[in-house]
């Protein structure tokens, strides 16, 4: 994968640097990247078709002149092509009684060789790369989210597509990427186009994306002449697109989708968020709106609150705010933002401050770091949940949202090992066939994925991982979890189907990339 000059001598100093990383303009003095190479990754989701798993790669000791965004394939049927037939493959050979014998046992040496073989044990990324574009450095989240021909007027989903949207600190612009899957072809084989430059094709690598699609330096392209403040960190994109009857100019009443889609980004040394809007229209470039400032410092996370709750499509034109979960590492508390779209008119929208939320588990530290929100599923009653996870203490932070009222408010906590970071939500199917709410918390220094169990309050399985595990993607439709890694540049493959593979619940059972040595 090149050559690499990292100065991170371990992952404790890595993550003070993810933390602290310095303006970096597109462009640098490196070599270029290589394009189908996992590099320091960030920021993991998948295509709204299923068929990919989009990867941003930062850059982030500057070996090459660029970061990118790669399409790592999943649906292709040749195991060879495809991430999810390539993890199928190795299941197989897991599941047989030479990899359930004990380990170091002759048996259980014959399965490792024969994993190594098939390339479970760590592989190339390259074969499963399907495009790759080039970007700033410094990138630092990922979103992926539906495209719409006209959000405002309430129509159809585009098919096959999906818009990519990636905070990049070198630049300070929140690049985006219009991912549009073919469908999978008669040999089994998917196929994708990035479409962030002139005349991009299927399956392309190694292109740039022109400056149009980094967006928030350039003054003019907004109503208000604003351009976005440094260290661009996290992103939250809330989908919430049900209109509703439409209103009397045949336009979709409800936020986000009358703003044609909105994200919330939040800035990490200053605490500000700044929001866009059209988002997810298509053919149209997201537009900075608003920035708001006067939070605390050191932000680390932002998650939307309220996911479609209580409006369907029959109801008649009611009012929806979107409101935001703002995290931070100086306070005991997090902030509520609410998005007001200013009836309609996206230009004048703002971002308020709702209410400030003191956790009150938070005894003897401040360091929050992440938030997930885990809305009721069709048929359950009870109130939307919400989790974070916290440093000091160590822990799992419980909350959940009032129904009638609307107010979070935290009550419990739950500890953890040493240094829980990030967190994602997953709906798993148990052995009886019915679906609950799976939580997973990423610890980036200690380098292991803790399982949660919110209904039974307990915690499950600790997954131990590459080092400097940084983002997880859920794969629903396959019941599979992507978890990238920031220092060892891999991509693992968590089995998250305890029914159909018991044996290997809850397992890292394929790998995409090889893991690094030390880097000095």
């Amino acid at each position: 994968m090149g050559h690499r000059r990292s100065k991170l001598a371990s992952a404790a100093i890595a993550l003070v640097a993810v933390l602290g990383a310095g303006c970096y303009s597109y462009g640098g003095k490196g070599s270029d990247p290589v394009d189908d190479g996992l590099y320091f990754p960030v920021g993991a989701a998948l295509t709204t078709t299923g068929n990919f798993l989009v990867i941003a790669n930062s850059d982030f000791d500057l070996a090459y002149n660029a970061g990118t965004i790669q399409a790592i394939d999943l649906a292709s049927q040749d195991p060879k092509r495809g991430v999810a037939a390539a993890t199928r493959a190795c299941e197989q050979q897991l599941e047989t009684p030479e990899c359930l014998a004990p380990p170091e046992s002759a048996p259980w040496n014959q399965c490792q060789t024969q994993l190594g073989t098939l390339g479970c044990l760590g592989i190339s990324s390259s074969p499963y790369v399907r495009a790759s574009v080039r970007i700033g450095a410094f990138s630092s989240d990922l979103k992926a989210v539906a495209l719409y021909d006209d959000v405002a007027d309430g129509k159809q989903q585009v098919p096959n597509a999906s818009r990519v949207v990636v905070p990049v600190r070198g630049d300070a612009t929140v690049t985006y990427v219009d991912a549009i899957d073919d469908v999978v072809d008669a040999a089994g084989n998917a196929h994708v186009t990035f479409d962030c430059y002139a005349g991009a094709g299927p399956d392309e690598l190694g292109h740039a994306c022109d400056p149009n699609h980094r967006v928030g330096q350039v003054p003019t392209a907004d109503a208000r002449q604003l351009t976005l403040e440094g260290e661009p960190f996290a992103i939250a994109v809330p989908s919430f697109f049900q209109c509703g009857r439409l209103d009397s100019d045949g336009r979709c009443p409800l936020e986000p989708a009358r703003s044609r889609g909105i994200a919330a980004v939040v800035h990490q040394d200053t605490g500000d968020v700044s929001v866009f809007h059209d988002v997810q229209q298509r053919n149209a470039p997201p537009v900075l709106a608003f920035t708001l400032t006067g939070l605390a410092l050191s932000a680390t996370a932002i998650a939307p609150l309220d996911v479609a709750a209580g409006v369907s499509e029959a109801d008649p034109v009611v009012q929806f705010v979107p409101r935001f979960i703002v995290t931070n590492n100086s306070q005991a508390s997090l902030f509520l933002v609410s998005y007001l779209g200013d009836d309609g008119n996206p230009d004048r929208s703002v971002l308020a401050v709702s209410s400030l939320i003191p956790v009150p588990t938070q005894t003897t530290g401040t360091d929050m770091r992440g938030a997930v929100v885990d809305p009721p599923g069709p048929g359950e009653t009870r109130a939307t949940r919400v989790f974070l996870t916290s440093r000091s203490p160590a822990s799992i932070v419980l909350g959940e949202v009032d129904t009638p009222t609307g107010i979070l408010h935290f009550y419990d906590s739950v500890p953890l090992p040493t240094g829980p970071s990030r967190i994602v939500r997953s709906s798993v199917v148990d052995a009886s066939g019915i679906a609950h709410t799976r939580i997973y918390v990423i610890a980036y220094d200690t380098a292991y994925v803790m399982a949660f169990d919110p209904d039974a309050r307990r915690l499950g399985n600790s997954i131990r991982t590459d080092r400097g595990p940084y983002s997880m993607a859920i794969d629903d439709q396959r019941h599979l979890g992507y978890l990238a890694n920031f220092i060892d540049g891999t991509i693992e493959v968590i089995e998250l189907d305890v029914k159909a593979h018991p044996a290997l619940y809850e397992q890292v059972v394929f790998k995409v990339g090889i893991p690094q040595g030390p880097r000095s």
